[in-house]
């Protein structure tokens, strides 16, 4: 690793060669879905955020889980992305426990809020180690 290296960004990951039908939601990260109940945060376990699951992740790209627009993405929360699906769906990908006071450390974006996305297109990579 050079000097520089750690001021460099990411490169884009590749999009997924995927879609998602209306109705349909995709897993936005690979890994260990687990149920809503099971989340570690009662914010989210609880069901007050809506229906969903949580996924331990075994990889560090988010992928739009639907084709719609970016609703929130983005300073100052790097750890989540929004998006209204093409079918009116509201969806909220919440990465991480705690991340709110990471302030975007770990957390690379590569959408922005009101542009809109195709299923499979990366939205942001993060460090499993931080």
């Amino acid at each position: 690793m050079g000097l520089f290296d750690k001021f460099r960004k990411p490169s884009r990951p590749e999009a997924l060669d995927v879609s998602a039908p209306a109705g349909t939601v995709l897993a936005p990260v690979a890994g260990d879905v687990i149920t809503l109940e099971n989340v570690p945060d009662p914010v989210f376990s609880s069901g007050v955020m809506g229906r969903g699951c949580g996924i331990e992740p075994t990889g560090e790209v988010v992928y739009a889980p639907v084709a719609g627009m970016l609703s929130a993405i983005g300073a100052p929360n790097y750890h989540a992305v929004g998006i209204i699906g093409d079918d009116g769906a509201e969806i909220l990908i919440h990465v991480g426990v705690d991340t709110v006071e990471m302030r975007g450390d770990g957390f690379t974006v590569f959408g922005e809020k009101g542009v809109h996305v195709r299923a499979g297109e990366p939205l942001l990579s993060f460090s499993k180690k931080r």
